[in-house]
């Protein structure tokens, strides 16, 4: 599994996008426009929530014709920095069914905290993402993003509430020194009063689909 250390701040709306790109082009930064990216992401968990109480998050990704099945832990998140492992697998379309995890380690992870067999999908979340290369004044990369995700369940209920949608620019660290993240995450914030995101989209998005959840 590899760690990825990413920058997570909420946004009020997708309308400073241009200010946030022009502000950081005007103080150091290199700017390069990657392009729109749809991610239809479907979460898998038992129905009472294995996979979430172990702070571990699995999912099919969608992106153009590709699938990816992904296992993610959830870890703490300072001031909106999150450090988080994570595999990630290539899949066919003929082989979405959690019973058909092919990766060793990602099976073994998996099985050591739920019957394997009574994974579902639970939460859907469709996301445009604007993505951007982002270099450093000091040569670091990052990629940036400014995410629209719409959170659904996977089924229609009584106990789920109405869909939801959030708004999020994350900025991934990708090769050189990571305090780039924290000198970010202060002038971003400290510029745009931008409040750092405290928890994952899947966790936003069971506690903003379902009442009764841990």
């Amino acid at each position: 599994m590899t760690e990825e250390i990413e920058l997570k701040l909420l946004l009020p709306d997708q309308g400073n996008e241009y200010d946030i790109i022009s502000f950081l082009g005007n103080n150091g930064y290199t700017i390069t426009v990657i392009g729109i990216q749809i991610n239809r992401d479907s979460y898998l968990d038992t129905d009472s929530w294995q996979l979430l109480k172990h702070k571990l998050a699995l999912r099919i990704r969608t992106v153009n014709s590709q699938r990816f099945l992904t296992l993610k832990s959830m870890g703490k998140i300072t001031d909106g920095i999150a450090k988080r492992l994570e595999l990630e697998i290539p899949i066919s379309e003929n082989n979405l069914s959690p019973l058909q995890i092919s990766d060793i380690t990602m099976n073994e992870k998996v099985t050591s905290v739920v019957d394997i067999d009574k994974l579902h999908t639970c939460v859907v979340i469709q996301t445009q993402r604007n993505k951007f290369f982002l270099s450093c004044p000091d040569g670091s990369t990052c990629e940036l993003v400014f995410d629209r995700s719409t959170f659904y369940p996977a089924q229609h209920n009584e106990i789920s509430k109405q869909n939801s949608v959030s708004y999020e620019l994350e900025i991934e660290f990708l090769k050189g020194q990571t305090r780039n993240l924290d000198i970010l995450a202060r002038i971003l914030t400290d510029t745009f009063h931008l409040k750092p995101s405290m928890s994952s989209k899947f966790e936003m998005a069971v506690h903003a689909i379902f009442v009764d959840v841990i």
